[in-house]
């Protein structure tokens, strides 16, 4: 089996002075980078990077081999891989292509960024757009394989219920805003595909600035001080401070930290770390770990009154809180 990436880097106006090739390998994947002249301009074109990497069932028995899969009629949905996979790939595959499409991003992503700083090359936050892939099967087939759109994985849905734009008006009068950890952490879901490093650090980022505002509004004095002063590590606040806090909700001091929202943040900022220290690229499910991020600043709006925040926990969220009757 074989899977190929190929993206175009995302820059504007690229002068290409004559159409060039370069083929080398990083991080084990052979890459190729390929400048090409627009056909309707006199020397503006763009960049294509790609790689391909194949694999056999041994990378299925080491990969991500049980994670869930998600059918769409027949099509198939596998978690951090952002195609579509048609059924004449045999499922047994799933997990190796998602792991096999980590180890490409992981390759060329340095390569695009190494790109556009090199040539001085302006162009969107994102590294790469217009993406495409193919799988080669054992026997020889070629399948394109199609985009799926975030709103595909379902996380992007959401309502607006009778009545509920009234509240506007009210919120704003009171001078509510939107936090800015929420405000990060859309940034760092959009990029879940474009630029799995960023998205990542910028997630563990949305949760920490979450953490110090909800302590700056439940304890003013200590405003100062969580803002001019280094923070201890995230979960370290959570499990040693929170319970303390002045919270302006029911809640047990002993159940305010979901241990299972303790396990996914500790792995997460353990693996921001290596990004930011040793330019890693994320081996965790990235796609879960946002989500988690996401319901923390729900829980963290909860903590500070926001009551309607309830509507955005998991079911899980709302056993291990204890509020099980709790409604928004």
């Amino acid at each position: 089996m074989r899977l190929t990436i190929t993206h175009e880097l995302n820059a504007h106006f690229v002068e290409i002075m004559s159409a060039q090739t370069a083929s080398f390998h990083h991080e084990g994947v052979a890459i190729t980078v390929v400048a090409s002249q627009a056909e309707d301009g006199p020397r503006f074109g763009s960049v294509g990077c790609s790689a391909t990497v194949a694999f056999d069932q041994r990378d299925v028995d080491e990969g991500t081999e049980g994670i869930a899969v998600t059918a769409v009629n027949d099509l198939r949905m596998a978690p951090d891989f952002p195609f579509f996979i048609p059924p004449s790939v045999d499922p047994r595959w799933d997990s190796a292509l998602s792991a096999t499409y980590a180890r490409i991003e992981g390759a060329l992503e340095p390569v695009g960024s190494l790109i556009r700083w090199r040539f001085h090359l302006s162009g969107k936050d994102a590294v790469f757009k217009c993406t495409t892939a193919l799988v080669e099967t054992e026997t020889g087939e070629v399948i394109d394989l199609h985009p799926v759109a975030q709103v595909g994985f379902g996380d992007d849905s959401a309502a607006i219920p009778d009545g509920g734009l009234g509240e506007l008006e009210t919120l704003l009068a009171a001078d509510v805003r939107e936090p800015l950890g929420h405000q990060l952490w859309r940034e760092a879901w959009n990029l879940h595909y474009s630029n799995r490093r960023s998205s990542l650090v910028i997630g563990v980022t949305a949760a920490e600035v979450g953490m110090k505002q909800l302590i700056a509004t439940l304890v003013p004095t200590a405003r100062w001080l969580v803002e001019e002063l280094p923070s201890p590590p995230l979960v370290k606040m959570m499990k040693h401070y929170v319970p303390d806090l002045p919270v302006r909700v029911e809640v047990d001091r002993d159940r305010r930290c979901p241990k299972h929202l303790l396990t996914k943040l500790q792995a997460a900022v353990e693996e921001r770390n290596d990004v930011v220290h040793r330019g890693a690229t994320p081996g965790i499910y990235l796609r879960e770990t946002l989500l988690a991020v996401r319901e923390l600043l729900y829980l963290l709006d909860f903590y500070a009154g926001n009551l309607w925040a309830v509507s955005y926990f998991s079911p899980e969220m709302i056993a291990a809180l204890g509020i099980e009757n709790a409604t928004a």
